[in-house]
């Protein structure tokens, strides 16, 4: 079996059907000291070091179709909370 991350070292996916934004967390617990537009819509945080620690997708469902489901809370890819 691979490798087990502590929970606040894991990876983190949020979806706010609201405001159709997807935001994926690579280092939960950094600070963003910098963001850029990778895209229109598509925008990449940066910690203090320069390591990618998160990407902010708006208007998610445009890009990603009926992948996205609101209804689902995934707050980990190792095996966190899901419902």
């Amino acid at each position: 079996m691979g490798k087990r991350f502590p929970e606040e070292e894991r990876m983190r996916v949020e979806y706010d059907a609201e405001r159709d934004l997807l935001y994926l967390g690579f280092r939960p617990r950094a600070k963003a000291a910098r963001t850029e537009t990778i895209c229109p819509g598509v925008y990449a945080d940066f910690d203090r070091e320069g390591r990618l620690i998160g990407l902010e997708i708006l208007d998610a469902s445009e890009w990603l179709g009926d992948r996205i489901q609101p209804a689902r809370k995934v707050t980990s890819a190792k095996g966190g909370e899901q419902g």
